[in-house]
């Protein structure tokens, strides 16, 4: 760079500019006695790449895909990520049989995979997380009233491109509990025919949250516990069932959205928000 020429740093990605911490995590080959820090030292499960971490350095976990193999995470079939700026990224989709949470951290994230439910919600924040994200993952639902995402009482926390494969089963697609300021993008329930709730919005007083291009079969019910909550706005969302709320709702917007209920679609607007039906 020439003498006295300086460049500010926000016309740059943060992630080109960051150095990460990296682990590998590979089932067939890996084992947990190793560091991780190569292909050849790979560790065996994600539990542990995770615990071997230092929140708040940034950190990549790349997860082998491995034929016909499935991580069950040392049989305790849930992975956490409770750091900082943890990044867990599946390589050619690896299969899971794995709760999926981010519980109190901040920037950190799951993304890439492929997972089996096997009890409970699919993908969950927890613990007050802030600004993380799980992106591109499948979830295959194995029971009747498992949820694919739970924003729990997280904050500015985003979902992208989540789809749930079709099983029969009757699976609800969102809780929104307490969180605040949170996305949904691109999330898909695949439970066609099924009866279960799309979505909950309230049950602990959700704030401004966004859903944007979702779909899903059964009822939204938008029922924030008071008035301090609310404000849900749903854009180029599809819902196959009704829409109910109870005295409590405020601000709830729909923008180019259909609401699929019998006889025929309806269009909601911004203009008016829809009576239950």
């Amino acid at each position: 760079m020439p003498a006295g020429l300086t460049i500010h740093p926000a016309i740059y990605r943060l992630d080109e500019l960051m150095v990460y911490d990296i682990f590998y995590v590979n089932l067939t080959s890996g084992n947990d006695a190793n560091d991780g820090k190569s292909v050849a030292n790979a560790k065996k499960t994600i539990t542990n790449a995770i615990s071997a971490a230092t929140s708040g350095t940034p950190t990549k976990i790349y997860v082998w895909s491995t034929d016909g193999g499935e991580y069950d995470e040392g049989g305790t079939q849930a992975a956490e990520i409770n750091k900082d700026n943890i990044h867990v990224i599946g390589i050619n989709r690896p299969r899971l049989h794995a709760n999926l949470t981010i519980s109190g951290a901040n920037s950190s994230s799951f993304q890439g995979l492929y997972t089996r439910i096997p009890t409970g919600n699919g993908l969950t924040f927890s613990a007050a997380a802030k600004d993380s994200m799980f992106k591109d993952i499948v979830l295959e639902p194995t029971a009747d009233g498992q949820v694919l995402c739970n924003f729990g009482d997280s904050t500015n926390c985003r979902f992208e491109n989540i789809v749930g494969v079709q099983t029969g089963y009757d699976i609800r697609t969102f809780d929104s509990n307490a969180s605040k300021h949170c996305v949904a993008k691109d999330v898909h329930n695949g439970s066609v025919g099924r009866t279960n709730a799309f979505a909950v919005i309230g049950g602990g007083n959700p704030l401004g949250n966004t859903f944007i291009n979702c779909t899903g079969v059964g009822d939204f019910q938008d029922s924030p516990l008071d008035a301090n909550s609310g404000y849900t706005t749903l854009i180029d969302c599809a819902i196959d069932g009704k829409y109910t709320k109870n005295s409590n709702v405020v601000g709830t917007r729909f923008i180019s959205c259909l609401l699929y209920t019998s006889p025929s679609p309806r269009d909601l607007s911004t203009s008016r928000m829809p009576s239950s039906a």
